[in-house]
């Protein structure tokens, strides 16, 4: 009786030491995704400064060019 007890208690023991061995693995895949994905996060952090950037400049342009494109010279100005 006592034989059998102590058994099932090896048993169960060696479920929770693999049950812990697994989730130790899942815990270690899970640190090294969060790594990729911090990694990846800024990444595309700097790609949207630099693309906010490009934008910038170009709407820069675009402010420049629009006072010139809507100017009406003086001398047609006075027809008006």
């Amino acid at each position: 009786m006592v034989t059998i007890a102590l058994r099932k208690l090896e048993e169960k023991i060696d479920e929770v030491i693999e049950n812990m061995e697994w989730l130790h693995l899942q815990i270690e895949e899970l640190e090294q995704n969060q790594v990729h994905l911090k990694n990846d996060n800024a990444q595309l952090k700097e790609q949207k400064m630099e693309w906010e950037q490009t934008l910038a400049g170009l709407l820069n342009k675009l402010e420049k060019l629009q006072p010139s494109a809507h100017k009406v010279p003086a001398a047609e100005e006075a027809v008006y």
